[in-house]
């Protein structure tokens, strides 16, 4: 029988397959051997004729037979992603994929956990963007259960809140890059397939997700212990691996963090009370000295920093000392254990520019100040030149300070060159030397060769930065240190934030014909709608379901179909219902009990002798066919969005327009043979229009030869 079932399977006869397994499955018994064999095989053949529930069924059984079994998991994740519940089959091929992985090395091990990668990698991208964020709010919570991430204690919002904060902040991040995908897709495979979230990537995620929740607050404590896990966990890597490349991938983790901070101190605008434009200037700023290459951070400071006035700015500066945010530009020095006989130097170097301002200094005018002085340096890298303040007063210009931390040896050419630049800049003739130094095109064109003032000083700072290198402080240090039982009994509870989301869908969710979500459109800022005239070009179908699942319904120009979902299944149409359709009015009731499935007066008039009804006894659906009257489209024939219903009975909620797409494709005949004769005419009127700007052009570059012409033969 089982030979039977394989051969009937390979040939796509799944009926007689089903039939044949079924029939040894009988024969035998749990424990016997083979028996996980035919479940599987009898699972992939009620998966391929879309009986997913049943294929479901013969999983978990094979699943409980043969548990350490990778296939049985395998047909659990084909059996769930036909069901389209994909968190629940990925989780099924995380298990397939541990399980193979168990396996002795091998080819065909390998083979395996491709094809599994490869299944889990295309389940991920075939996910909502809903469904991402339902997992990643999750995940989050469930770190903060294991207790490796703190919970919220400042402010916090539902469940439901924070899945829509979640969802906007990876459309927007889609958005801004220009994918058709967020790069948080691919995050969440990653994370699926090599485990959760990091601490620090947790704390980053949640604050980007509490700023879309308007909780402030709370976003701008995760950020802030995102930084300090950021620093913790490399200080423990720099005790095992103090590479280069650990350096500068402490300082791009650095630089999103601070940046993430300075998004929750100003993402509400000036007005809200909670913002702090001088900690979040001040946080841009040190994302943009951990990685100045990076455009966003350069756009966020400039246009926070242009709303600063004078003494907020003295404000930023103070605080950037305070947080000793120049540490970053030293902190590479001593990336190797054998530099004991090693000195590190700092410079302190500060000049003014006369008739320049805070705009000038851009982007490419700090990075070619920095390669100007590392080139005469002769510094290993760029980080060891950094920006340490920027001034500025309308009588004196605009001054600069830079910092140079360079790792030397007393004979060393670069100790020479250092002290040698120093020397240049507080001479007499300074000014001259250092605007030899700073030939930078760039630095000429943005703030001008006028250099009327320049300081210099060097210093030996190798005993205060061993000290601070051994030291365990840094910025924010106090969230990642341990709490005491006492503090982790008396964590406060969390306030709602003072402003709050408004959360979309209330009243109604939309859905497929199914009933299964469906992808939610990215709105137009003018509420636009697409419409479609044409059968042929037609989007899938989406039904507006009540938030009670009580019914689901769409429309088209000419039809309104309901379907009821609380009918009970194995009824006789004709003598178990009571259905009446009448021009304002329809109900659906049950003859015997009196149970009234739908009762409800209609947003618009309906034509009764054209409209259709039809009971499924299998799933026990009621389905309406109603024909619209469509009097306000008669009345306004060129106006065709008068013909579609805000909402389907007058005490329903009303359907935002822009919800979706729209089907124009049935309306009546006649307005649609207007509208086809108005489409030729706007056509023929493009076209002649088309032709009248080509021959305008070709006039127009004929004349523009002979003018030529004329002019050569002058």
């Amino acid at each position: 029988l089982k030979k039977k079932g394989d051969a009937d399977t390979r040939k796509e006869n799944y009926g007689d397959a089903i039939k044949h397994y079924t029939e040894a499955l009988q024969l035998k018994k749990r424990g016997d051997d083979g028996f996980h064999l035919l479940l599987s095989n009898r699972s992939l053949a009620y998966a391929r004729v879309g009986r997913y529930t049943q294929a479901l069924e013969d999983a978990d059984q094979c699943v409980v037979v043969k548990p350490s079994w990778s296939k049985a998991y395998w047909r659990r994740a084909m059996a769930l992603k036909g069901l389209k519940r994909r968190l629940e089959a990925i989780q099924a091929l995380k298990l397939s994929y541990e399980a193979v992985a168990a396996k002795r090395e091998s080819e065909e091990r390998d083979v395996e956990c491709n094809e599994v990668t490869r299944e889990m990698h295309r389940i991920v991208l075939s996910m909502r963007r809903e469904e991402l964020a339902e997992w990643i709010v999750s995940a989050l919570q469930s770190l903060h259960n294991e207790g490796t991430i703190e919970g919220a204690d400042a402010e916090d919002v539902s469940e439901e809140e924070k899945v829509e904060a979640c969802f906007r902040f990876i459309s927007l991040e889609q958005k801004q890059s220009g994918d058709k995908r967020s790069s948080y897709f691919n995050k969440v495979y990653e994370w699926h397939l090599h485990g959760s979230l990091t601490e620090g990537e947790a704390y980053l995620l949640r604050s980007s997700i509490y700023c879309k929740a308007k909780c402030l607050l709370q976003a701008q404590v995760d950020a802030k212990r995102a930084v300090a896990c950021t620093h913790k966990y490399y200080n423990e890597l720099s005790k095992h691996n103090s590479a280069r490349s650990t350096m500068i991938r402490k300082y791009g983790d650095l630089a999103k963090s601070y940046f993430q901070l300075g998004v929750a101190y100003t993402c509400e605008g000036k007005e809200h009370v909670d913002v702090d434009l001088v900690q979040g200037v001040k946080s841009f700023s040190q994302a943009c000295e951990y990685d100045g290459k990076e455009e966003k951070y350069q756009s966020k400071l400039k246009e926070w920093s242009e709303q600063l006035s004078p003494q907020q700015t003295q404000r930023v500066q103070d605080a950037l000392k305070e947080a000793q945010a120049g540490e970053y530009g030293r902190s590479h020095v001593f990336e190797s254990s054998s530099c004991e006989n090693s000195r590190v130097l700092e410079a302190d170097l500060s000049m003014t520019f006369m008739g320049a301002t805070r705009k000038d200094l851009t982007a490419a005018a700090r990075e070619e100040l920095r390669k100007c002085l590392a080139r005469y340096c002769q510094c290993e890298s760029l980080m060891e030149v950094q920006l340490s303040s920027i001034k500025f007063k309308q009588d004196e210009g605009l001054t600069v300070g830079l910092q140079i931390h360079m790792k030397c040896g007393e004979k060393d050419i670069r100790h020479e060159n250092l002290k040698d630049l120093v020397d240049k800049i507080t001479s007499a003739d300074g000014v001259k030397e250092l605007v030899s130094i700073l030939d930078g095109k760039e630095i000429e064109r943005q703030l001008g060769r006028d250099i009327v003032k320049a300081h210099g000083k060097i210093s030996d700072i190798t005993d205060d930065f061993r000290k601070q290198q051994q030291s365990e402080d840094f910025e924010f240090s106090s969230f990642v240190r341990g709490k005491s039982d006492l503090d982790k009994e008396n964590v406060p509870v969390p306030s709602r934030p003072k402003t709050e989301i408004e959360l979309p869908y209330k009243m109604y969710r939309l859905v497929n014909s199914d009933g299964t979500p469906c992808e939610r459109i990215d709105k137009h800022a003018f509420c636009m709608s697409r419409v479609y005239y044409s059968n042929t070009d037609l989007p899938q179908e989406v039904y507006a379901q009540l938030c009670d699942s009580s019914l689901r319904w769409r429309q088209s120009s000419d039809e309104v179909k309901i379907v009821l979902l609380t009918v009970p299944p194995g009824l006789k149409a004709s003598k178990d219902l009571v259905v009446e359709v009448l021009p304002d009015f329809v109900k659906c009731a049950n003859k015997a009990s009196g149970d009234v499935y739908f009762e409800g007066q209609l947003c618009r008039g309906v034509i009764p002798e054209q409209s259709l009804w039809e009971y499924d006894s299998g799933n026990g659906q009621v389905t309406f066919y109603l024909k619209k009257m469509n009097l306000e489209l008669f009345s306004k024939s060129h106006q065709h969005a008068e013909m579609w219903w805000p909402k389907l009975c007058a005490h329903h909620c009303e359907i935002q327009w822009d919800d979706y797409e729209k089907d124009y494709s049935d309306l009546p005949p006649e307005i649609m043979r207007q509208y086809a004769k108005n489409e030729e005419q706007s056509k023929m009127l493009n076209n002649v229009e088309y032709k009248e700007r080509l021959k305008k052009e070709h006039l127009q570059e004929c004349d523009e030869r002979r003018r030529r012409s004329r002019q050569e033969r002058l």
